[in-house]
């Protein structure tokens, strides 16, 4: 079968010379930014503020809240666990998420 070279959407790279591991998902994150309408994105240095405190107050919005946080929970699992605590914290607003949690979950999905 031959070396690795992709493995359910991750990309791996191996230099057994340097003895380095390379794994990513460009593909995978193009396409989620191509999904929620995001290609043209701007990238973020942070995923979220720090001590940022949200509450569930406010009136809900109708967007693919809990698919967003899907996609990114499977990339923070698999090849970004840098954004695993913002995506943990917003996806505690999936039952009524309102148009500012909308807009710090794309916010970091550029990152």
């Amino acid at each position: 079968m031959g070396p690795i070279s992709q493995a359910l959407g991750v990309k791996v790279e191996r230099d057994r010379v340097q003895g380095k591991l390379k794994l990513s998902q460009k593909h995978y994150i193009e396409n989620v930014l191509a999904r929620f309408e995001m290609s043209d994105c701007k990238s973020a240095p942070t995923p979220l503020e720090c001590k940022l405190q949200l509450d569930s107050g406010g009136d809900p919005c109708d967007v693919p809240y809990q698919e967003l946080i899907g996609a990114l929970m499977y990339l923070a699992a698999t090849t970004r666990p840098d954004i695993m605590y913002s995506v943990s914290y917003l996806s505690q607003f999936s039952q009524k998420p309102t148009s500012e949690h909308w807009k710090l979950q794309k916010g970091f999905c550029a990152i």
